[in-house]
């Protein structure tokens, strides 16, 4: 019998509240930024993609359940979530004034290569994967949230290639070196 999803969802809502008052608070005094590529259609996407979350949360989703809640998915959700928020907070921290929302060039830009970006090259977006995945698991295991889980992934990919394109210009000889010594850009042996 699983728990009550009562306590899972203060679980699963207080991990991903440590997330955005960490990014929230984190947001400002970053490097200012020499070079912006402005993308339109990278907005909408994220618009498109916080208008379907809300209301994947907001609507009635135990009747569209993939699979039932079981102790063993809720507890392995919970620690998928909380994990990857750890681990993509531990990359926000490491990047440091270097983070930006967007693509950009920053002044004194660094490549970092350490903490969690020797493990993979784009740490937050594995934490940030991994997060909604446990959130899948452990509270909304439905079709819907399925196809937004998908979609995440997706979004992740284009933009990590233009973020490759770009940090391959900005450390032509660095980056194509740092990609050869960190093989994987979001999950090791996967992708």
């Amino acid at each position: 019998m699983p728990y009550p999803m009562q306590i899972i969802g203060y679980l699963i809502d207080a991990c991903w509240l440590v997330f955005f008052v960490y990014w929230i608070a984190n947001a400002f005094g970053n490097k200012k930024s020499i070079y912006k590529r402005q993308n339109p259609l990278l907005r909408i996407a994220v618009i498109i993609l916080i208008v379907w979350a809300v209301s994947m949360i907001s609507s009635s989703y135990q009747n569209m359940q993939i699979f039932p809640f079981t102790k063993a998915g809720q507890i392995l959700g919970v620690a998928l979530c909380a994990l990857g928020i750890a681990y993509a907070v531990w990359a926000r921290k490491i990047l440091a004034d270097n983070w930006s929302a967007w693509s950009t060039i920053k002044e004194n830009q660094e490549l970092v290569q350490n903490g969690p970006y020797a493990i993979t090259r784009h740490p937050i977006y594995t934490g940030v994967i991994f997060a909604i995945l446990g959130t899948f698991l452990a509270i909304v295991p439905t079709w819907l949230y399925l196809g937004f889980f998908i979609l995440c992934i997706i979004a992740f990919s284009f933009r990590i290639k233009k973020e490759e394109r770009l940090m391959t210009q900005t450390f032509p000889q660095d980056y194509p070196a740092y990609k050869q010594r960190v093989r994987w850009a979001l999950i090791p042996y996967i992708f």
